[in-house]
């Protein structure tokens, strides 16, 4: 799996293999093993799985927690196409204000990790 940091300090994004035939495709868009090496820590506890499904058009966000106790994200587009938004809102933070967009969709598998304060929001593209 490939990793990138982002331009906002602490968020990455994560590029796994992604495997097709005449079947379809198979990916892991989440690996424990690269996620500790970006991070350099364990696994964050999962507390909650979502799921969301718009029309195309829909804009959904800024979604974001703060501390305490606040709450990691790992994102990525199972199916469609979306334009994902992220924003650095945590006070105090050298990249705070800093803004990053990407397109996710179903092909590439590629999720977005979050820290904490992190503002997410989406535009369904299909």
């Amino acid at each position: 799996m490939e990793t990138r940091e982002l331009k906002i300090e602490g968020a990455f994004a994560f590029t796994p293999p992604v495997f097709k035939d005449s079947r379809g495709l198979f990916s892991s868009p989440y690996q424990g093993h690269a996620f500790e090496a970006a991070l350099g820590k364990p696994l964050f506890p999962v507390r909650q799985v979502s799921h969301n499904l718009s029309a195309p058009g829909v804009l959904r966000g800024i979604h974001y927690s703060a501390t305490p106790p606040g709450t990691a994200k790992y994102v990525y587009c199972p199916k469609g196409r979306v334009q994902d938004f992220l924003i650095d809102l945590r006070v105090g933070s050298p990249t705070f204000g800093t803004s990053e967009t990407a397109e996710l969709d179903e092909a590439n598998c590629g999720p977005f990790y979050l820290p904490v304060g992190v503002g997410h929001a989406f535009m369904a593209m299909e």
